[in-house]
């Protein structure tokens, strides 16, 4: 509904020449007569850790010489800090992606971009003539891209943020004219998302014009803009599976590309380790090898899961979440006494999930740089009913689920 009234009011202005702003989105003034443009990617990611996530592709590397000219680095409050740069895409950043333009793209080979469905007692709604429009790719290897759905966006703004708040979050106004496409979980993609450090690129149909059937540039700059690399495989958070867990993804030492070392206190006898990795995990790939702990130099059984277990429909079942959370618990009832316990998990041997459909097993692309050591301090007595994190009672009888 809200997308039918917007579309109705935009057109009706962009019809009438009305509108209370000056901006051609809005119908006071004329559109650009430049051809159909690319001007940026867009993409963001509002869920996945602490702070939202927000890059911008047309942003460049204001540390290079050659652009201290360029007005974003020049100008711009923000300077390069949405870059690809020092904003790098995550793998949930597929979830908002805005092929932005310079004017609104209306028209697909000549034709309207967009046709009008009626359907009895229903308000109308409007589709995408060629749902295909637009894609997410990879460049080069990957095990798959999950589909995603494409809109159009009428509206939205040229410029970063109002003026009179320069330091607001760019995407509190999005850009717009633009394509939206947005990679979502479901059916065969149950835990969608792209995968770490992986080169992708928006494609769009060259059909693709403007309200006068004049088609989208297809240049070098536009190549360039439409091109992304996500983030590498890494660790986002470590601790007991509650509020005090401690993000860890912004932090430069150690460096998430090579082995590291973390420390999580206050654990209860019968405590759980929890690390929250950016992209999903696929434990088919684990080996009784792939965690290990010790006390004081002697071995101490431990095992890892995916799984928490969780009541539906009044029975207990089996849940992953969205694989991204890595559970680590003794393999006895309890850690056994207090104190210190050593704990490493080989980075090698933890593997993102294939995003090909279906998510096969073991075919996952990237592991973990290095070996993650974690020094977790025990105390002497069971969790009581104040603790907030995770017991073994929680994820120990879903370690074994299929």
């Amino acid at each position: 509904m809200w997308k039918t009234w917007t579309q109705t009011f935009l057109l009706v202005l962009l019809a009438t020449g009305l509108g209370g702003c000056p901006d051609y989105l809005t119908g006071q003034d004329p559109e650009p007569t430049d051809p159909l443009r690319v001007t940026r990617l867009t993409l963001f990611d509002a869920t996945s850790r602490n702070r939202e996530v927000f890059t911008d592709t047309s942003i460049p590397d204001c540390s290079l010489p050659a652009n201290q000219e360029v007005p974003a680095c020049k100008n711009d409050v923000n300077k390069d800090k949405f870059s690809p740069i020092k904003s790098p895409p995550t793998p949930d950043s597929g979830r908002e992606v805005r092929l932005v333009f310079n004017k609104l793209p209306l028209t697909f080979n000549g034709q309207p971009l967009e046709r009008r469905i009626d359907e009895p007692g229903k308000p109308p709604r409007f589709e995408l003539a060629d749902p295909q429009v637009a894609e997410i790719r990879c460049e080069g290897s990957c095990t798959g891209v999950p589909p995603a759905t494409v809109t159009l966006v009428l509206s939205g703004s040229d410029t970063t943020s109002d003026p009179l708040y320069p330091h607001a979050h760019p995407s509190a106004i999005p850009y717009g004219p633009a394509l939206l496409l947005e990679i979502k979980a479901g059916g065969m993609h149950p835990f969608a998302a792209l995968e770490p450090e992986t080169a992708y690129q928006v494609t769009f149909k060259p059909g693709l014009g403007d309200r006068n059937g004049q088609r989208v540039v297809m240049d070098a700059r536009t190549q360039q803009l439409v091109r992304f690399t996500t983030e590498p495989f890494k660790l986002l958070r470590v601790g007991r599976g509650d509020a005090s867990d401690r993000w860890v993804w912004e932090e430069t030492d150690p460096d998430p590309r090579g082995p590291a070392t973390y420390r999580v206190e206050g654990l209860p006898l019968d405590g759980v380790v929890q690390l929250v990795l950016n992209a999903p995990v696929d434990d088919s790939v684990f080996t009784d090898t792939t965690v290990t702990a010790t006390r004081n130099g002697v071995d101490v059984p431990v095992r890892l899961s995916l799984n928490q277990l969780v009541m539906r429909n009044m029975m207990p079942a089996c849940d992953p979440g969205k694989r991204r959370a890595v559970y680590i618990f003794p393999a006895a009832d309890t850690w056994g006494m207090p104190g210190e316990v050593r704990i490493t998990l080989r980075g090698a041997q933890v593997r993102d999930l294939s995003q090909a459909a279906g998510h096969p097993a073991k075919e996952g692309r990237h592991a973990l740089r290095g070996d993650i050591t974690i020094h977790a301090v025990v105390g002497s007595t069971r969790a009581d009913a104040t603790y907030k994190g995770l017991t073994t009672a929680k994820v120990r009888a879903a370690a074994d689920c299929p």
